[in-house]
């Protein structure tokens, strides 16, 4: 996992390198990484600078998509929104497949409130 090359305490690659420009630099589309919001996830502050840094002009290189991923359900659709505006990916997470849950309801639920037909 890219925990070994993680920034902590001032030692590996800083966030917005590791997930902003090496992702663009390899071709991806989108770079996946854990959005803000529970323990093991990057900061706020961590998340904005990768967002942006997906996003910037870059000679020829294009401007990828961020990820809000990491125990995201329909709750945090919302708040991812509203952080990372409309240029995101947003990631369901693997609660969706708890025992008991409707996954095509929870789907639909999910499309529903990333195009907003729901609020």
């Amino acid at each position: 996992g890219v925990g070994l090359f993680a920034w902590l305490q001032g030692r590996g690659i800083a966030p917005p390198v590791l997930f902003g420009q090496l992702p663009r630099l390899f071709g991806a589309d989108v770079s996946i990484y854990p959005s803000f919001g529970w323990t093991e996830a990057m900061s706020h502050e961590d998340c904005h600078k990768i967002a942006v840094e997906v996003g910037i002009p870059w000679g020829h290189l294009k401007p990828i998509f961020p990820t809000a991923a990491g125990r995201i359900n329909a709750e945090r659709v919302s708040e991812m929104r509203a952080f990372y505006g409309q240029e995101v990916v947003i990631i369901l997470g693997s609660g969706i497949t708890k025992p008991g849950t409707d996954v095509v309801a929870a789907c639909k639920l999910m499309v529903d409130l990333v195009t907003h037909r729901v609020q």
